[in-house]
This record gives structure tokens, C-alpha cells and sequence, in this order.
């Protein structure tokens, strides 16, 4: 019984030392194995390797600026830029609104101008000089018609009837073989009182026509004088041009051109060059002759000596040769 007995304080110490070992053990262990969640971040999911990220491209996002919105250290001045755009933004607007009301105006001043071309052609092929001469005979025609009317009453109901339409005729296609048929149904007195109310209109159509055609020319005028004397405005500062140029608009009038006005000007300013070459060349022949003329008058004169310091040489230019004469000169020359 005495050999098989144990000892329990022992067996205690025993087990506290291997449970302590056996939890550092542990411990260690757990610092030793690798983090399974960081290898799961590192390595893709199918096990292959990650390939390492593509380097970024950069684009070139590079504008052209105007150097006011530049700063000094080569930025952009977004601050002054977004109140220049802010300040052009409606005259930007306000530009488009003005091309779309010039394009609608040209657009119709072409109607227009089709329409009036048309009303030409047609009061040519009705005989008249224009369409204003074909509108003012149709309102002398629709006047007269007007005025007869008033007479009708004194006619039969027969004749009456028939001149009425006659009337009608005359006012919409006037012409001289209607308006005689008319006047041999009314009194003599009647023909001639509308005839003189008639006449009084055709003159003062013609009065406004010629005054409507005076402004036209003198508009026309101003204008290509205007333009001349602001491009030209030195020509005209001589006082000969100016007349030269007003003699031209009184003997053309308004066929005298802009293109006219070109072709005068452009010939005094080449006349205006000659002239200043040819003086500038008389000048300096003058210059030429005056210098050589008192080179001549001082031969005698001469005080300058020689290296040699011999005298000068004393001549006669009255009995001297031509030969001499040219020979002494060109010591000077």
C-alpha cells in the first residue's frame, strides 16, 4: 500500500505548469500563422496573382488663355475669366437676336425688291416708263371715273347703264379709246371741268416726281461726297481740287459715281507726285548749278596752297582754253 500511494500536491503543480505552457503555446501560435483577412485583401479571390494597377494617364487638358487672364506664377485667373464671360454672355445673346432680325429684314427686303421688279415689268409691258407712272395714270383714271359718276343721273336709264359699265372699265384699264366713248355722252362743260381737275393732277404728279427725284440725287451726292472727303480728306484741303471736283458734280450730277470720284482723285495725287519730283529735281539741279557756279567764281580766289607749298597757280579764266579750263577744274571736283 505504501509503494502505490501518490503524491497530490504534485500532481497539482504539474498540471498548473503544463496549462500554462499549453497557453502560451497558443498564444504564440496565433502570432505566428498568417492573417487570413489581410492574405484575402492581398490576393484576388481565384488565386492568381494581382497585376500591379496601370499608371494613370494624364490628358492634356491644356487651353490656349489670353495672357490678361494669366496669373503670374502661370494659373488661370478663373475669377477675372468668369466675369468676362459674364460680361460678354449677353452681348453674345444680344448679337444672335440681331442676326436673326437682319437675316428676317434682308429676307423680306428681298421679297420685296422681287415684288417691286415685278410691278416694273408689268407697267413696261402695259406701256408706261415705270410702275410709279403706271399707279399715279390709274389714280388720275380712278378720279375721273369718280367724277362722272356724279353725271349719270342726267342720262337715260339705257345710256346710263351702258356709261356706268364703260366707267368701271376705264377706272380698272385705262386708256384714251374708253374716254372718248365717255365724253360723247356728257356735255361739253362736264368734259372740261373734269378735264382740268384731271390735268391739275397729272402736274402735281409730275411736280413730286421731279422734287422726289431732286432729293434722290442730292442724297445720292452727299453721299459720295461725304465718303470721298473722309478717305480723302488731304486732297481736298487744295483749294484748285475742291473746284475741279464741284465743276464735276455740277456738268454729271448724280452720274457722276463714287467710282468716278476714285478715279479723279487718284489722278491729282499722281499728277501731285509728279509735280514734287519734278521740283525736287529742279531743286537739286539748281543746287548743282548754284555750287558749281561759285566754285567758278572763287578759282581766283583760291587761298588753299599746295603740299609742296609752291603758289597757286594764278590763271585767266577769259583767255584760258576749254581743255584748261576743264582740266583746272576737276582739281576741285
Amino acid at each position: 500500500m505504501e509503494n502505490v500511494s501518490t503524491n497530490p500536491v504534485e500532481n497539482t503543480s504539474d498540471n498548473s505548469v503544463n496549462t500554462e505552457l499549453s497557453l502560451q503555446d497558443e498564444i504564440d501560435k496565433v502570432f505566428d500563422e498568417p492573417d487570413e483577412t489581410q492574405q484575402n485583401e492581398d490576393e484576388p479571390a481565384d488565386g492568381n496573382e494581382q497585376e500591379p494597377p496601370a499608371e494613370s494617364k494624364t490628358e492634356d487638358n491644356s487651353i490656349n488663355c489670353p495672357e490678361k487672364f494669366i496669373n503670374e506664377d502661370g494659373s488661370i485667373n478663373v475669377k477675372n475669366l468668369a466675369k468676362s464671360y459674364t460680361e460678354l454672355e449677353p452681348l453674345v445673346n444680344e448679337k444672335a437676336k440681331w442676326e436673326t432680325e437682319r437675316a428676317e429684314l434682308l429676307s423680306y427686303k428681298n421679297q420685296l425688291d422681287e415684288i417691286n421688279k415685278q410691278r416694273e415689268q408689268e407697267a413696261k409691258s402695259a406701256g408706261y416708263d415705270s410702275a410709279l407712272d403706271m399707279q399715279q395714270s390709274y389714280q388720275v383714271a380712278q378720279y375721273e371715273a369718280k367724277e362722272y359718276m356724279k353725271y349719270l343721273q342726267y342720262l337715260d336709264d339705257e345710256t346710263r347703264q351702258t356709261v356706268q359699265g364703260l366707267l368701271y372699265q376705264y377706272a380698272n384699264n385705262p386708256s384714251e379709246a374708253l374716254m372718248q366713248q365717255i365724253e360723247v355722252e356728257f356735255a361739253p362743260e362736264i368734259n372740261k371741268r373734269i378735264a382740268i381737275q384731271s390735268d391739275r393732277m397729272k402736274r402735281q404728279f409730275e411736280i413730286d416726281k421731279q422734287a422726289k427725284e431732286q432729293t434722290m440725287q442730292m442724297s445720292n451726292i452727299e453721299g459720295i461726297i461725304s465718303k470721298s472727303v473722309d478717305e480723302h480728306s488731304d486732297v481736298f484741303k487744295y483749294e484748285p481740287f475742291k473746284n475741279l471736283f464741284v465743276n464735276a458734280l455740277h456738268k454729271f450730277g448724280d452720274r457722276f459715281t463714287y467710282e468716278d470720284a476714285e478715279a479723279l482723285i487718284n489722278t491729282v495725287t499722281e499728277l501731285k507726285k509728279s509735280f514734287q519730283e519734278e521740283f525736287s529735281n529742279a531743286s537739286d539741279a539748281s543746287k548743282a548749278n548754284k555750287e558749281a557756279t561759285d566754285k567758278l567764281a572763287n578759282i581766283t580766289g583760291q587761298s588753299s596752297a599746295p603740299v609742296n607749298s609752291a603758289p597757286p597757280e594764278k590763271i585767266n579764266i577769259n583767255t584760258i582754253s576749254d581743255a584748261e579750263l576743264d582740266k583746272y577744274i576737276a582739281k576741285y571736283i
